[in-house]
């Protein structure tokens, strides 16, 4: 391993090697593996089930697999986040997206494209899995919400406003929670 007065020297002397060069100008941080394995531990020592389809599987289809397989693994599988976590919540599951990305790295166009699809989170450090993992836990842990009388026709006013961009069937959904209120 060179010192860093062997490297400034080098530096001075503007004789660096190929691969220096290369290596200086990757993004500073954690490696991704670190933050894979930083990750797993973390769900193991919290106890969360989770599914995660490892580098290794991955370079063998890239390097052993038959084309069509390659070509089916990429258009079924292509971007989809390195973690996918669970938790129960009685008789389904709450699922967390988890894309985890170097310090300086962006997720990829296809990664992109399933991010906004469905609501992906992407890490780049430990602290920000910790807080998105304890975050998804204790969101888990909520009861479901429940509106006052009033206060669903407050919304339903903010919803006939034809600027507000609304989820389709949700003023059905609210008119039919406050008849039900207005016939009880």
């Amino acid at each position: 391993m060179m010192s860093e007065v062997d490297l400034s020297k080098k530096a001075q002397a503007g004789k660096f090697s190929r691969r220096e060069k290369l290596e200086s100008k990757k993004p500073q941080g954690q490696k991704e593996d670190w933050l894979q394995k930083f990750t797993i531990d973390l769900l193991h020592k919290k106890e969360l089930e989770f599914i995660r389809i490892t580098d290794d599987v991955w370079n063998w289809i890239s390097w052993n697999a038959p084309a069509w397989v390659k070509l089916e693994m990429a258009e079924n599988y292509g971007g989809w986040p390195d973690q996918l976590i669970f938790v129960k919540r009685g008789e389904y599951n709450l699922v967390l997206l988890l894309e985890l990305k170097r310090k300086g790295r962006r997720p990829r166009t296809n990664q992109k494209e399933i991010a906004k699809q469905h609501n992906v989170k992407i890490a780049h450090t430990e602290e920000e899995i910790t807080r998105i993992i304890n975050d998804f836990v204790e969101y888990s842990k909520k009861k479901s919400v429940t509106f006052t009388y009033e206060q669903l026709i407050e919304v339903r006013d903010i919803l006939d406003n034809p600027a507000v961009s609304v989820t389709p069937g949700l003023n059905q959904l609210i008119d039919k929670s406050l008849n039900i209120r207005e016939c009880s």
